[in-house]
């Protein structure tokens, strides 16, 4: 069986290339048979080639690579420590002055490559950022707390379950009563702030140091011991990013260089839940005071099936969904569900829905298949997954819940409350596994969607929201 991996290249040709317009940046999209499926991103200046650090090749890089009239040849090389050595050459035909196709071989696969050498005039995610230089970043540790569910959060019997979580902290290089943004990451975990693949972040940091707000980018997973949880969601509640959300605002409250009443959160996927979840008020009383919220939530693509309120009560955060319609790893229906009950309950909440994009539609990769856990036939059974006002199941869930799942979910909320109530979260995450492996079983999948080039669209939609809301 083939495998196949996606390599992006970005070359720039022009002497002007820190211009705001970039006319000479391209992007190469290249198709090979081969064993290695991983991303991988390398830039070119002036005909200068040099390796911007991968998943797996930091190191050893050399490329060559020319245009030529009407043709262009790229070939790759490298040796690595950390995996085996590879050969990729390239050559293709000119189809406008826009693009070019690519045909080529793997070496190491023995395999044929194909693809398209395309302008995407867009600045080049390794050039200087000067206020990412200039910034002052830290290494931060706080005190947060696993939920393992929404009752556990009410009723305060998360405290039982103490963790430490980290993060990044990007702060302006001069002065004080900074706006902030905090980055909630999604199941692939904090790879994501560092893909080469999401050339946007880069911009988007640059472009809010520059106005003074401050980045906040947090690893829920590193502390609870694992790096990743797209091939396992049972692994980590999706509670518990949304208790490091809300924990993430105690702990820039208090900075002695941030405004707490000016603070935003962001998040995709998994990290969309819990930027969802932190306006929900029964949740910010007991963890961040009645009277604090967070200005603005921006959840993208999130799953909103699972884990809301069938009564939903709101903070005054204005929050604004980001939606691909053809998002097959985390319906986006859920969410217009989902918000529909929260206009109704007059919160401030806002959908902005893109035709045609798919999860993870910042990445500069091309769409493309991918093995990833996803519950998307859930939704047909289980219209949603809903909580009471105690953040207990629903009678209307749990009756469905029982039917299909054959599942008594009073029981299994007794238990969960009683590992919570001893502080036992070994228990707590044995219990919540069987529960996953039930649901994975009846409705779940392994096959999505992700992709699609959307990194410049992404942070056109977000920067003049973020400036607008914490800038006034």
């Amino acid at each position: 069986m083939n495998r196949f991996f996606y390599l992006s290249i970005f070359l720039f040709f022009s002497t002007f290339l820190y211009a705001e317009n970039y006319n000479n940046s391209w992007q190469i999209i290249i198709k090979c048979n081969g064993k290695h499926k991983t991303p991988y991103v390398f830039e070119v200046i002036d005909n200068e080639f040099s390796g911007l650090g991968t998943h797996w090749v930091e190191k050893d890089l050399k490329i060559k690579g020319f245009i030529k009239n009407d043709k262009i040849k790229i070939s790759f090389k490298a040796d690595s420590k950390t995996s085996d050595s590879y050969i990729i050459r390239l050559s293709g035909k000119i189809v406008d002055e826009n693009e070019y196709t690519l045909k080529g071989s793997n070496a190491w696969g023995r395999g044929s490559c194909k693809g398209k050498f395309m302008k995407v005039n867009k600045r080049p995610s390794f050039a200087k950022f000067e206020y990412i230089e200039k910034a002052i970043i830290k290494d931060i540790e706080f005190d947060s707390y696993d939920a393992v569910a929404g009752f556990t959060i009410i009723d305060k019997s998360y405290l039982n379950l103490p963790i430490k979580i980290s993060g990044k902290l990007y702060l302006p290089h001069e002065g004080d009563n900074f706006p902030a943004i905090v980055f909630n990451h999604g199941s692939g975990g904090t790879r994501e702030y560092t893909t080469p693949n999401e050339s946007w972040r880069n911009k988007f940091r640059n472009e809010m140091l520059k106005n003074n707000i401050a980045l906040f980018e947090i690893d829920s997973f590193t502390g609870r011991g694992t790096k990743t949880v797209d091939r396992n969601q049972g692994k980590v509640s999706a509670y518990a990013n949304t208790i490091d959300v809300l924990h993430a605002y105690k702990f820039l409250n208090n900075h002695p260089k941030i405004n707490g009443k000016r603070l935003g959160v962001i998040g995709h996927s998994r990290g969309g839940i819990g930027a969802w979840l932190a306006v929900e008020k029964r949740f910010t009383d007991v963890i961040i005071g009645k009277d604090n919220y967070y200005k603005i939530s921006i959840p993208m693509a999130p799953d909103c099936s699972m884990g809301g309120f069938e009564n939903p009560k709101t903070t005054l955060t204005k929050t604004i969904f980001i939606l691909g319609l053809s998002d097959d790893y985390t319906r986006p229906e859920t969410c217009i569900d989902y918000a529909k009950k929260m206009k109704d309950a007059k919160a401030d909440v806002e959908l902005i829905l893109k035709e045609g994009w798919y999860h993870a539609f910042y990445s500069d990769l091309p769409s493309t298949k991918i093995k990833a856990v996803t519950f998307r036939e859930c939704y047909d059974t289980f219209p949603v997954w809903d909580l009471n006002d105690d953040g207990y199941t629903s009678d209307t869930s749990a009756k469905l819940i029982k039917k299909f799942l054959k599942v008594d979910i009073d029981i299994f909320e007794k238990k969960l409350a009683e590992a919570a109530n001893k502080k036992d979260l070994k228990k707590s995450n044995k219990i919540l596994m069987k529960l996953y492996k039930k649901l994975y079983k009846y409705c779940g999948d392994f096959n999505v969607t992700v992709g699609g080039n959307h990194g410049q669209e992404t942070y056109d939609i977000i920067t003049p929201i973020f400036l607008k809301s914490l800038k006034n």
